[in-house]
């Protein structure tokens, strides 16, 4: 049983890697129970391995940019679906009108999936690039922003040194381009290592 949630919104991003954890379910249950409380966790996962693939295809064929960046965005409905399957117990959010009724009362709660294109399309992107210097963890701060989320985790699959700035973080290939201007405005953010069993 999950700890009980008092007040707020938290964003939390998954990295799309840590689908090919064999304990995923459990370590993420065990990570949010340790969290201070909120009225709502809201998670969006990567792409991942199956992103990376088609990246690969990118690099050989030069896709037009634009269409291989919203390609990508439908492809997460896979991800999304995968840690429904994990971790059946969540809520999901699955639509754009389901997001934007939530959107408009305020009526988050408790753990719940959020499908990348219930709420990022190509009407509503926050001004994100439409190429590849555009991941999941910048449209997870759009994401925050729009719901005007208190904070915003990032969970990833590989060591994170907390002493590097969000500049550093990007260099080192950690978060992409658009992040730091994509979670200017968010109040609490953390990019840490989800701890494995």
């Amino acid at each position: 049983m999950d700890a009980p949630l008092g007040g707020g919104l938290r964003v939390v991003k998954l990295g799309g890697s840590l689908l090919s954890r064999a304990n995923l379910a459990t370590d993420l249950r065990d990570w949010s129970r340790r969290q201070p409380p909120v009225s709502a966790n809201l998670y969006v996962i990567g792409g991942g391995p199956l992103l990376n693939a088609v990246r690969q295809l990118d690099a050989v064929h030069g896709f037009d940019p634009q269409a291989m960046h919203w390609r990508c965005v439908r492809m997460l409905r896979f991800s999304f679906e995968l840690l429904g399957e994990l971790i059946p117990e969540w809520a999901a959010i699955e639509t754009p009108a389901d997001f934007e009724a939530r959107r408009a009362q305020r009526n988050f709660a408790g753990h719940t999936r959020v499908a990348v294109d219930s709420f990022f399309t190509p009407q509503c992107d926050g001004s994100l690039a439409p190429s590849w210097s555009t991941t999941t963890d910048s449209i997870a701060a759009f994401l925050a922003s729009l719901i005007a989320a208190d904070e915003l985790v990032v969970l990833k699959s590989c060591d994170v040194d907390a002493r590097q700035s969000l500049p550093d973080q990007v260099r080192a290939g950690l978060l992409d381009p658009q992040f730091p201007a994509a979670a200017a405005d968010i109040a609490g953010l953390r990019i840490e290592q989800l701890p494995g069993t």
